[in-house]
């Protein structure tokens, strides 16, 4: 089947696989619109709000590079997927690493905690799925998965309860997003090759970002009051 190769409006990868007509734009929109607010409110961001929203829009624009790009290169598409991917894992490393990011004892994790529960998984999650070994759907979730559950039940024993309530509901946004993607529903339904479930998953996802940002903007506020 001839393809469409039209910046933006490409209808296969460079694999051949087809790509929805949506494909990427949410990411893209999410991209501009998280550039603006991170130009307009940077001197306002908590700093242990900036690595994790650094991440964020490194990973959009990947997202958006992936899937609006019409490559005419496998391995790069492969490449630019797997920065994509890494970033992810990015997001949250940097986000489950803030105890050690804010100055109140209350809030502050020993070390050893954050190396041993969300720096080496994410390390070696990223390293993996950046190099390619295995499955990239596995080293992301089981590398956010023990930096989520160990630094959640660390909100919640030992700082704040609606901190703990952020990150939950952030865990909860990507983890669906992430069963989406491994379930893929609706994948053959007439309406697919416009919105299917690959953009359902970019949907929540987006949505965990917002959350994200918002629940270590009151983390951080929290754990710098007096």
């Amino acid at each position: 089947m001839r393809r469409t190769k039209l910046l933006f409006c490409h209808d296969r990868h460079a694999d051949g696989t087809p790509r929805p007509l949506c494909r990427g734009w949410l990411h893209g929109i999410a991209l501009v619109l998280f550039v603006r607010y991170v130009v307009d409110a940077w001197h306002a961001l908590e700093g242990a709000a900036r690595p994790a929203v650094v991440a964020i829009v490194w990973t959009l624009a990947c997202s958006s590079l992936v899937h609006l790009v019409p490559w005419a290169s496998i391995r790069v598409e492969e490449l630019v997927t797997r920065l994509d991917r890494a970033g992810i894992i990015a997001i949250c490393g940097a986000s489950f690493m803030f105890p050690q990011l804010v100055e109140r004892g209350i809030c502050r994790a020993t070390p050893l905690f954050s190396l041993a529960t969300v720096a080496l998984p994410c390390i070696v999650g990223a390293g993996r799925v950046l190099l390619g070994h295995g499955n990239d759907s596995y080293s992301v979730g089981i590398s956010m998965g023990i930096a989520a559950i160990s630094t959640t039940g660390f909100l919640a024993c030992y700082v704040d309860t609606q901190a703990a309530a952020w990150s939950i509901v952030t865990v909860l946004l990507y983890g669906t997003g992430m069963l989406v993607y491994a379930l893929k529903p609706f994948a053959d339904a007439p309406f697919s090759m416009v919105f299917g479930f690959h953009e359902i998953m970019h949907c929540l996802v987006t949505a965990g970002f917002v959350s994200n940002t918002m629940g270590l903007q009151y983390i951080g506020a929290f754990c710098h009051a007096p």
